[in-house]
């Protein structure tokens, strides 16, 4: 006899959205520019490894992490393609062993970086160079790039595969994101005499994709764009669309509210016929952030009756009295002939971004995806994993 161990929580992730995003994208830049798919942070909340495979089959041709144990699992799932690792470690020995041991793509972006590499590999590696036309966060000055490229090529142990920056995109600022790219484009142009035939420079992340082909140069590296496109490359029937599906618990206890003392220090509504149920998912699973003040129950939409607890959240079932244990709960998603959008959500708690409501889901939380299919939009297959 087999027990899921899990609670019956479940985020739903439909990676047929993923896929069509990832194939305009391609469309977009044409099939000869280099497509780095983005997938830090545990693929922005959607899960590394189906999200890699996703955007993979469907026209990237290199992935980028931070964390090198993403990297690390990218490889020994038998995912071979390049895989750029984004400044987020004090490099050391140990460091460019890992890199070695797992072809890894790393990124330099100080004299440190630069002598830590360079000063412990035991073979010529292929890095990134991280330049800072405006973010001023990491990277290189881009007036100081030529002889930054210089250097790593002196040492005989770095070469330079990629050259990219990470712009700061302000809506509706043309001016100062042309600044940017001026002082970028400017600055590979005078380090290509040190870099190996085939360098990509790369501006175009997600944001950037919108302003045109223009600041395409040989590559793009977008990562919020593969769950949901700018408005510029969006069909109209795309509008809308996120791999974001639902969040779903069940309810596991239902009772009446039969209070009479200290009324006024409960923390559920007393007045005659509360009916409460008791859903097994709460703060520490994300859902102060994932939920719009309500969940649908049989297709009704009932409030919360207070702030969840770290594992628990209290449901106001006193308009749905046929409600009972075992019934489906939906906090994100349709149900019935309602839906709660993830758009309804980011309504009710000013998150911006699809992405950023995937990373509230909490990692104890299975994923379950539906398959993209590469020729038709069909979802019938489905995987459940454990957040990894």
């Amino acid at each position: 006899m087999s027990f899921d161990l899990r609670r019956p929580n479940c985020f739903t992730i439909d990676l047929q959205v993923v896929a069509d995003n990832a194939r305009a994208i391609r469309s977009r830049i044409g099939p000869q520019a280099r497509f780095i798919a983005t997938v830090k942070a545990d693929a922005y909340g959607f899960g590394l490894l189906a999200v890699a495979r996703t955007v993979l089959a469907a026209g990237a041709d290199s992935l980028s992490v931070v964390r090198l144990e993403d990297a690390v699992a990218l490889r020994e799932a038998g995912i071979t393609c390049p895989v750029i690792l984004y400044a987020g470690y004090v490099i050391d020995d140990d460091y460019v062993r890992l890199v070695e041991r797992y072809d890894l793509t790393p990124t330099i972006h100080d004299r440190h970086s630069l002598e830590a590499v360079a000063g412990a590999a035991t073979r010529r590696i292929g890095c990134a160079v991280k330049v800072d036309c405006g973010q001023e966060r990491l990277g290189v000055r881009a007036e100081d790039l030529a002889g930054f490229v210089q250097a790593a090529a002196a040492t005989g142990r770095i070469a330079i595969d990629v050259v990219n920056s990470h712009p700061h995109v302000i809506d509706g600022d043309l001016d100062h994101l042309g600044w940017q790219f001026e002082r970028f484009a400017a600055a590979c142009r005078a380090a290509q005499p040190y870099c190996r035939s085939g360098t990509a420079c790369i501006f175009a992340s997600s944001r950037v994709l919108a302003a045109g082909p223009a600041m395409q140069l040989s590559g793009v590296d977008p990562g919020q764009a593969l769950f949901q496109l700018p408005e510029a490359l969006r069909s109209s029937e795309a509008a809308g669309r996120t791999p974001f599906l639902s969040l779903s618990s069940r309810l596991i206890h239902t009772f009446e509210v039969h209070r009479t003392d200290y009324r006024d220090a409960c923390p559920v509504p007393t007045r005659p016929g509360t009916r409460i149920g008791i859903v097994p998912i709460g703060y520490g699973d994300g859902l102060v952030q994932l939920n719009a003040g309500m969940a649908l129950v049989r297709g009704q939409r009932v409030p919360l009756a207070s702030a969840p607890s770290v594992e628990y959240a209290r449901l106001d079932l006193s308009s749905c009295p046929e409600a009972t244990v075992g019934d489906e709960v939906v906090f994100v998603g349709p149900q019935g002939s309602d839906c709660l959008s993830p758009q309804d959500i980011m309504r009710h708690t000013g998150i911006a971004r699809v992405t950023n409501l995937a990373l509230q889901v909490g990692r104890a939380i299975p994923r379950r995806y539906l398959e993209a299919r590469q020729d038709a939009p069909p979802l019938s297959s489905e995987r459940m994993e454990l957040a990894s």
